[in-house]
């Protein structure tokens, strides 16, 4: 395995994670997503919350406003 490859392609994506994620306003957090019955700021809570990834993209994670455990 290519350590550094595999460095390389986390960095990107955080990177790439992190265009998406910053310009995001609350209004748009709070809308419903797409075809799902999450808002979009818990579709992206939930993308990002992997232990792992929230560690490697050095972004503090909280659950969004009206995030319900389990729900």
């Amino acid at each position: 395995m290519d350590r550094q490859a595999v460095y390389d392609e986390y960095e990107r994506a955080r990177r790439t994670f992190h265009q998406l994620l910053d310009p995001a306003s609350e209004e748009n957090l709070v809308r419903p997503s797409d075809g799902t019955k999450w808002t979009n700021g818990q579709l992206l809570w939930h993308v990002g919350s992997g232990r792992s990834r929230r560690h490697s993209c050095g972004h503090k994670w909280r659950r969004p406003a009206g995030w319900v455990r389990g729900g």
